[in-house]
């Protein structure tokens, strides 16, 4: 029997979010902010319980002054941060997300330099960072709260999704200091992931920044990491598409011309779609910068100019000179008017023990997500993707029995390639890998025509109705039909069991329940995690 051929799976997993990002939608879908809240694990939205804010005291500096503090976006788990504040009478406010690859977070150079530049020109500036550790050797605040890439979390708060709702109740937090209900929000790599997703979710982020991030998904080469941690995010069309119900809303992308995720010409493209998307009334604006992904001087002279414009009314300029020499950046900062990182730590970990006083005992990413797979939300199950649309689908012989197993193929079976198939681009589409894996087969194995999604099989629909006709004139003769599947292995028996929800009649044996121990185990692996499973219907 012929195998499954990963790389050419692997083809057809990108063909699909690179089609799906090419649609032109015709009209906001008017759910779009619930679907992007669902694959973030936030809808419905989490209740917004006790900031619980603590300060940790202040330091002057020439012009403004930085109060160390921290609150909880939920009970217990700690978002530490530096609020920026103007001598003087405050302008607006800014909420700035720092990039999960800055070691030390919303202390590391750029994002001091950012807090520094702005509260010169008068904005209050929060910069927090991402919750979790994302990074071998990158360490912050915040390492403690777990592994931003477990495989629970995307199956129900993926850590991109925690770092959206840290920027919401830092907008509260905001809201509450200075009693504004806009504020501008700005980001870098994946802290500008956030502040995106934010934005396009929470009206009070009145205008955006994203610097190095937010290419569009028909240009990437793949979809960036931490974006895929969310459950069917590239089902959602491309980048662009979710600032749909921001019209009119100011937005600015910033890109560098060394950045190989993000390319410059990617998140042009964005831009140039999000001003299509946003309306007739649309201000997007793209800028691009020499040298690495950065949040540099030159990025944060026309991000100043841009928030001066859309937050105070001063009239438009290209850029904003900085007030003074400020640290250059994070690839190549030199050390002007930022501190060392242990001059604004708050405590070594927010655990038991450290300076942070709660009556909430401190929580973990792990922790929120299975908290809310106990709680689950069931609204729908993922639809079978045409994927002979995005690949070929070769015919196999008749036959009533197959067996699946996980490891080196027998006599007659079928080896499921599942550890070298594209883990993140099927969590972007919602799919686990015995659903992507049963979704094939199904298309795969021989059937009749009228029991598959024709439109999903490899042909075009004058030769699907030809088929259904002869399969009509033929019913009365003998058929070889699939009626039993044999499965070996966790992936296997899953695989068998998605199989059988689409082919039914058909018996499955396999070595593994639903319910078998190692089945759940495995699924903090990731690879029989089960995105968003928070919201699938049992």
């Amino acid at each position: 029997m012929a195998t499954l051929d990963p790389a050419a799976l692997n083809k057809m997993i990108s063909a699909r979010i690179r089609d799906v990002a090419k649609r032109r939608v015709k009209e906001t879908d008017p759910h779009l902010a619930e679907k992007l809240r669902r694959a973030m694990g936030l809808h419905p939205a989490p209740p917004r319980t006790p900031l619980s804010r603590q300060d940790f005291g202040e330091i002057q500096q020439a012009g403004f002054k930085i109060e160390k503090l921290a609150y909880q976006s939920r009970p217990g788990f700690v978002v530490p941060a530096s609020l920026y504040r103007p001598d003087g009478e405050s302008k607006g406010a800014l909420l700035f997300a720092a990039d999960a690859a800055w070691s030390h977070g919303k202390s590391a150079p750029a994002a001091q330099a950012f807090g520094v530049s702005m509260a010169l020109r008068g904005f209050t500036t929060l910069v927090i960072e991402a919750p979790g550790r994302w990074y071998a050797g990158v360490e912050n605040e915040r390492s403690s709260q777990g592994d931003a890439w477990e495989g629970t979390t995307k199956m129900g708060a993926p850590a991109l999704g925690q770092y959206v709702w840290d920027i919401i109740r830092g907008l509260d937090l905001l809201a509450e200091t200075l009693s504004t209900e806009k504020v501008g929000v700005a980001g870098c790599g994946v802290g500008a992931e956030a502040a995106l997703l934010a934005f396009a979710i929470d009206s009070r982020a009145a205008s955006l920044v994203s610097a190095c991030a937010a290419g569009s998904h028909e240009l990437t080469p793949r979809l960036p990491e931490s974006l895929c941690q969310l459950a069917g995010i590239a089902e959602l069309g491309d980048v662009g598409d979710w600032l749909a119900a921001r019209a009119g809303a100011p937005v600015l992308f910033l890109a560098c011309d060394e950045d190989k995720v993000h390319t410059a010409e990617s998140v042009q493209k964005t831009a140039d779609k999000a001003k299509t998307r946003m309306g007739s009334g649309a201000n997007v604006r793209f800028a691009h910068f020499l040298g690495e992904p950065d949040f540099n001087r030159r990025m944060r002279e026309v991000a100043g100019a841009f928030f001066l414009e859309h937050l105070t009314g001063t009239k438009f300029s290209e850029y904003d000179a900085e007030p003074r020499p400020i640290t250059d950046g994070q690839v190549r900062p030199f050390p002007a008017e930022t501190l060392e990182a242990s001059q604004l730590d708050l405590f070594a970990e927010p655990s038991p023990g450290t300076p942070y006083s709660s009556d909430v005992a401190p929580t973990t990413l792990r922790a929120v997500a299975e908290k809310l797979l106990a709680e689950p939300y069931p609204e729908e199950s993922p639809a079978l993707i045409p994927w002979g649309d995005y690949g070929h689908i070769p015919g196999q012989a008749p036959t009533e029995t197959i067996k699946l197993v996980d490891g080196p193929a027998e006599i007659g079976s079928i080896s499921l390639p599942s550890r070298e198939l594209d883990l993140d681009g099927l969590n972007a589409l919602g799919l686990s890998v015995p659903e992507f894996l049963g979704q094939i087969l199904h298309l795969w194995l021989p059937g009749h025509p009228e029991t598959m999604a024709s439109v999903a099989a490899k042909g075009d629909p004058l030769s699907n109705v030809v088929a259904s006709v002869r399969n009509l004139v033929k019913k009365d003769e003998n058929k070889v039909e699939l009626n039993l599947v044999q499965a070996e292995g966790l992936v296997a028996s899953l695989t068998a069991q998605t199989l059988a929800a689409y082919r039914t009649g058909i018996e499955v044996k396999s070595s593994h329940s639903d319910n078998d121990p190692l089945l759940i185990l495995g699924a903090s692996s990731g690879v029989i995690s089960t995105p968003g499973a928070r919201y699938r219907k049992a």
